[in-house]
């Protein structure tokens, strides 16, 4: 009978969402300000499932709420490393998605006791930015080779310059 009422009180906790190991974190991640920053936000839970997004990662992902709610992470954005390990490495973590360039950080959600509850992770979509640095890159190397053969060029017409004019001057 013990046994029973184990069972259904932890069936209980699984599926009914007052039960939520993020109730804070949802209420946050479900704020007008966080839902309308240009950056997407994910909030995770401990086993690296989806609880929580904002309109912008719906848009970036290309995903409803609906979708992916309590969906592993890895099914959202592939390729990205469990949560935990976002938060140790200090530097945003890239990945590609859908031939776009995102720009990952996470930080741990802890609860009452300092204990972690979960994960929020920001994602920026730096397709453009990456885009626009390259192609900052090869008109710099462009300009640099022009201006290096122009100032060859002008460099040797002044010594062809100066010679004639040396020679003119050794004629007189």
């Amino acid at each position: 009978l013990v046994f029973g009422a184990a069972v259904l009180v932890i069936f209980a906790v699984r599926q009914n969402s007052l039960f939520d190991t993020l109730p804070a974190a949802r209420i946050a991640a479900r704020d007008p300000l966080v839902d309308s920053i240009n950056e997407a936000v994910l909030l995770v839970d401990t086993q690296g499932r989806v609880v929580e997004l904002n309109p912008m990662a719906k848009q970036l992902f290309d995903v409803a709420r609906s979708d992916v709610n309590r969906q592993p992470l890895l099914e959202v954005i592939p390729d990205v490393p469990a949560p935990a390990d976002l938060v140790g490495s200090g530097d945003p973590f890239r990945v590609q998605a859908d031939r776009k360039r995102i720009e990952l950080t996470a930080s741990e959600v802890t609860g009452e006791y300092s204990n972690s509850v979960g994960y929020l992770l920001v994602c920026r979509d730096v397709t453009e930015q990456r885009r626009r640095e390259r192609r900052l890159r090869v008109l710099t190397q462009f300009l640099a080779g022009t201006i290096g053969e122009r100032t060859t060029t002008v460099a040797r017409q002044a010594d062809q310059l100066a010679d004639n004019a040396h020679r003119s001057g050794d004629d007189s």
